[in-house]
């Protein structure tokens, strides 16, 4: 057991869950998949009272694959705002 990464992986701490929302429902992705992916987009916001952090993690568990069986993910925007830590 290679206890460097076990120490790593108890160290982090769970800012929240989110769910990406597909328009078109389960099934081939569509023109307005497309449309709300490329240009409306999605907005997470953690909640009010979490612990000050160093370093954000994103962990995608699945996404909504595309007709050449790519999973991926793109942010275009990232934007994080609080308060500095002591």
């Amino acid at each position: 057991m290679d206890l460097t990464n076990k120490i790593y992986r108890d160290n982090w701490q769970k800012l929240g869950t989110f769910k990406s929302f597909k328009p078109s429902g389960e099934g081939p992705v569509t023109a307005e998949d497309r449309d709300y992916a490329l240009n409306r987009g999605e907005e997470f916001e953690f909640e009010a009272g979490i612990p000050t952090v160093r370093y954000i993690r994103f962990k995608t568990l699945n996404t909504w694959g595309i007709s050449s069986g790519q999973t991926q993910i793109v942010i275009q925007e990232l934007t994080l705002w609080g308060q500095e830590g002591q």
